[in-house]
């Protein structure tokens, strides 16, 4: 038994170390960064171009992270292509649904597996190639400590398509696991039941996660905190092509 408890107190140890390291780097960006934030940060209506590119590690991030945006770009006459990195039967028909429901334009699925992304050694690749074909204004990607693997992996994978691509872009970061704190908002009020809709296409994830109340209750507590009548925004952290490649070798 003294063998036993040992074990896992050795273990409990060993968790709690990981999530520490993990944390203070949460924290440190956060240091470094707020002497560059204001209180009284924007509330964008729209976005600084039409032609959207988003990247989605899984197929529903699209529509939990910044399904406002895209459908609120669709409404203003915008384009939008989707890249989802991973792939799964359940999903395919889910992701047709919810791309029609935000108006998205086209789509690309890489058919990666799940939990699989930080082996896929081609996926800058395959990104940088995405990238060349739609030439975006905009890009939505993963923000860098996002706290699942696939998120991550994605995020230094963009990073390094993102540099080779050579084109001139601004990266608005997203979280799903793990709320930022934005340099930006984007006001979605208006677009907020067409993203309800995307997300609901997700049952088998909502089976097991109720993602709906997730994203409302950050889009709401946004809103509240920058006020002016607005009633759902989206938060995210706005950031140049070689800001993101550098805060992804840091980390």
């Amino acid at each position: 038994m003294r063998g036993g408890s040992f074990g896992v107190g050795i273990h409990s140890i060993g968790v709690f170390m990981i999530n520490f390291i993990r944390f203070s780097k949460v924290f440190r960006f956060f240091e470094l960064i707020a002497p560059a934030l204001k209180y009284s940060f924007p509330a964008q209506t729209s976005l600084p171009g039409k032609k959207l590119l988003v990247i989605a590690p899984h197929p529903d991030d699209e529509a939990v992270a910044c399904g406002g945006a895209i459908a609120l770009n669709a409404a203003n006459g915008g384009t939008t292509v989707v890249v989802y990195c991973t792939m799964d039967d359940a999903r395919a028909v889910e992701a047709r649904e919810a791309a029609k429901a935000l108006g998205v334009n086209g789509a690309h699925s890489l058919k990666h597996s799940v939990d699989s992304l930080k082996e896929q050694s081609v996926l800058p690749k395959e990104l940088s190639l995405i990238i060349s074909q739609v030439k975006p204004d905009v890009v939505f990607a993963p923000f860098w400590l996002d706290n699942h693997p696939d998120h991550r992996a994605a995020a230094r994978a963009f990073a390094k398509a993102a540099v080779e691509s050579k084109q001139n872009f601004v990266i608005y970061t997203y979280s799903v696991w793990l709320p930022i704190w934005p340099n930006v908002l984007l006001d979605v009020s208006s677009a907020w039941e067409t993203k309800k809709s995307a997300i609901n296409a997700y049952g088998s994830q909502l089976a097991d996660r109720d993602y709906l109340a997730m994203a409302e209750g950050l889009a709401t507590y946004w809103a509240q905190v920058k006020g002016r009548k607005i009633s759902k925004a989206e938060a995210y952290f706005r950031i140049s092509i070689s800001e993101y490649a550098q805060w992804c070798e840091k980390i």
